[in-house]
C-alpha cells in the first residue's frame, strides 16, 4: 500500500516510466515461468507443438500487457476509480461508426503495406536495423507455425491470437499507455499518436510499422471519443481473427479491398477519398458521444 501511495505521487512521466519498466519485468517473469511449464510438459517438441507455443504465447502477452495495466489501475484507483475506463461499455451504434471507418482506413493501410515493401534496407549494415530484423523475423516463423493449425486448435489460435491479443493489448496500451501520455503531454491527440507509434514500435516489424501506426491511431480515437476501454478492444480482436482467418485461408490477397491493377493516381485518390470519409465519420463519432 506505501508503494502504491508513492507511486501517485510521482509525475506523470515517471508514472510511465515506472509502468513500463513493470511491464518488462512482468513479461520476463512471466515469460520465462510459462517457457519452463511449457518445457516440463511438451520437452524438446515444444517448438513443433502449437498446444505448447500457443501456452507460451498466452502467459507471456498476459504477463508483459495485462498484469502491467491492471497494476496501474489499482494504483491509481483512489484518484481515478476507473482509470482504464473498464466499467464503461459502448452502444452498437458507436460500433457500427467504429467498423465503418475501420473499414474505410483499409485502403490506406493496404496502401502502405505495398509502399513499405519497396523500401531496400540493408539490415546488416545497421545494428539496430539487423535487430529488429531479427526479432520480425522470429515473429514471422511463430505466426506461420500457429496459423498451420489445423481443425479445432485453430480455435485456440483464434482465441489467443486474436482475443488475447486485442484484449491484452488493449488494456496496456489505450487504457495505459495512452492514458498516461495524456497526462504526460497535455494533449489527447499527441497521446493518440504517440501510444499508436510505441504500439506499432513494440511489434518489432520496421516494414509494418507505418501500416500498424495507423491502425493503433484508430484504435486511439475510438477509445478517446467512446471513453470505453471494450470498444478498441473489440475492434482489436475483430481485426486480429480476420488477418489470421484470412492468412491460414490463403486469402490474403483477395482481403485487399484495393483492385490489384489499379494505376498509380487512380489508387492514390481511391486512398485519400476513403482516409478523408474515415476522418469525417470518426468525428461523427466525437459528436455523438
Amino acid at each position: 500500500m506505501q508503494m502504491m501511495g508513492r507511486f501517485r505521487e510521482f509525475s506523470p512521466w515517471r508514472q510511465t516510466g515506472v509502468y513500463i519498466g513493470t511491464a518488462v519485468l512482468c513479461y520476463l517473469v512471466v515469460s520465462t515461468a510459462a517457457a519452463w511449464v511449457a518445457f516440463g510438459i511438451w520437452g524438446v517438441g515444444l517448438w513443433n507443438s502449437v498446444a505448447g507455443l500457443l501456452f507460451v504465447q498466452f502467459f507471456s502477452s498476459a504477463g508483459g500487457f495485462l498484469i502491467p495495466a491492471l497494476l496501474l489501475n489499482h494504483a491509481l484507483q483512489s484518484q481515478s476509480p476507473d482509470f482504464l475506463h473498464i466499467r464503461k461499455g459502448f452502444r452498437l451504434p458507436a460500433f457500427a461508426v467504429a467498423l465503418c471507418t475501420y473499414i474505410l482506413l483499409m485502403p490506406l493501410v493496404d496502401g502502405l503495406t505495398d509502399w513499405v515493401q519497396t523500401w531496400h534496407w540493408d539490415e546488416s549494415s545497421v545494428g539496430v536495423l539487423r535487430w529488429f530484423h531479427a526479432r520480425s523475423a522470429e515473429a514471422e516463423a511463430l505466426t506461420f507455425k500457429l496459423l498451420q493449425a489445423k481443425g479445432w486448435m485453430f480455435g485456440w489460435v483464434l482465441l489467443v491470437v486474436g482475443a488475447g491479443a486485442g484484449i491484452f493489448e488493449e488494456f496496456f496500451f489505450r487504457g495505459g499507455i495512452q492514458s498516461l501520455l495524456e497526462k504526460c503531454l497535455r494533449s489527447q491527440h499527441a497521446a493518440v499518436w504517440a501510444g499508436a507509434a510505441l504500439f506499432s514500435l513494440v511489434h518489432f516489424d520496421l516494414y509494418g510499422f507505418l501500416p500498424r501506426c495507423i491502425l493503433g491511431a484508430f484504435l486511439g480515437y475510438t477509445y478517446l471519443y467512446s471513453r470505453s476501454l471494450w470498444l478498441p478492444i473489440s475492434l482489436h480482436t475483430l481485426n486480429n481473427i480476420f488477418a489470421a482467418w484470412t492468412e491460414h485461408a490463403g486469402w490474403t490477397e483477395t482481403a485487399n479491398l484495393l483492385p490489384p491493377h489499379l494505376l498509380l493516381f487512380p489508387r492514390v485518390l481511391l486512398i485519400a477519398a476513403c482516409t478523408l470519409l474515415a476522418v469525417a465519420v470518426l468525428l461523427r463519432m466525437e459528436k455523438s458521444m
